[in-house]
């Protein structure tokens, strides 16, 4: 009997062994589980960060290009109504916070009789 008693707890310790072992495997598993999820995102993140930043430095470039072109275009308009720089009094850019549309400026131009 004592025989039989020792078998069934080598047999009972066996269980809790391979029991024990297979909570080890599911908890490194699903450690290695959400080590990928947790790379995986700061991967998607930090692209998603990179695409962001190419389209805004896309649109600021191409906002700098329009008021450039609006620039030019103001020049060729006062130059094709004889206006020079010499009779040009005063010329102020007043605008409305850090939005850079042309929308926002206000141009006042004030001119005396060219001599």
């Amino acid at each position: 009997m004592q025989l039989a008693a020792h078998r069934e707890r080598i047999k009972a310790d066996r269980r809790q062994a391979h029991f024990e072992w297979e909570q080890r495997q599911m908890h490194q598993a699903a450690a290695q589980y959400k080590y990928a999820v947790d790379q995986d995102a700061t991967a998607h993140t930090a692209q998603f960060k990179a695409n962001l930043e190419r389209v805004a430095s896309g649109y600021k470039a191409y906002l700098d290009l329009e008021q450039q072109r609006a620039f030019n275009n103001a020049n060729l308009n006062w130059q094709q109504y004889g206006i020079t720089h010499k009779n040009v009094i005063k010329c102020n850019m007043d605008h409305d916070g850090p939005d850079l549309s042309l929308a926002k400026h206000h141009v006042r131009i004030e001119f005396q009789p060219a001599l």
